[in-house]
């Protein structure tokens, strides 16, 4: 997995329960036990967390925090499996 040492996104896709959360949370927990800061978090939160700090006037500090976290792990549900 040298995407994590890369520190390179992932987005993983597919049907409803073909693995995409659990693969997703064991790769941040392995980043995170590494020491490499990993967030992971759902297309949909992603987007509804961004409207939201956009309403609420704080879009460049949610935007900073996300550059912050080295790696991201995001799930587009509903789509083929890559």
């Amino acid at each position: 997995m040298s995407f994590t040492d890369k520190a390179e996104d992932r987005v993983f896709y597919g049907d409803a329960g073909c693995g995409k959360t659990h693969l997703a949370t064991a790769i941040v927990h392995q980043a995170c036990t590494r020491g490499i800061p990993a967030r992971f978090t759902t297309a949909s939160n992603l987007v509804t967390g961004l409207r939201k700090a956009k309403r609420e006037g704080r879009l460049n500090r949610e935007s900073a925090a996300l550059r912050k976290t080295t790696h991201h792990r995001h799930q587009r549900p509903g789509l083929s499996a890559d």
